[in-house]
């Protein structure tokens, strides 16, 4: 698994299915065009280890979430070692 701490620094992350999962195939729309010829439309993200349909804003979301969890604990830690080393 990816270092969370060492990301955080630079703001970046992989997204994540709900399942773990991190890969993803882009899944499209084909629409036909009746002058001829076909385009292609994105519609979205689908979980290779579980088949299931993922939302790149909420997989962003969990991502942010996760990493002001991270930066929490981090600042929680530091302000315990403030705390031992005033009571020494």
């Amino acid at each position: 698994m990816n270092d969370l701490g060492s990301q955080q620094q630079i703001g970046s992350g992989d997204l994540t299915c709900d399942c773990g999962g991190l890969q993803f195939i882009r899944v499209l729309s084909l629409k036909w065009h009746r002058e001829g010829g076909t385009s292609e439309k994105p519609s979205g993200w689908k979980c290779l280890k579980c088949d299931k349909y993922s939302s790149t804003q909420e997989m962003i979301k969990k991502l942010q979430i996760k990493l002001k969890e991270d930066e929490l604990n981090s600042l929680k830690g530091t302000i315990d070692e403030e705390l031992k080393s005033l009571k020494t």
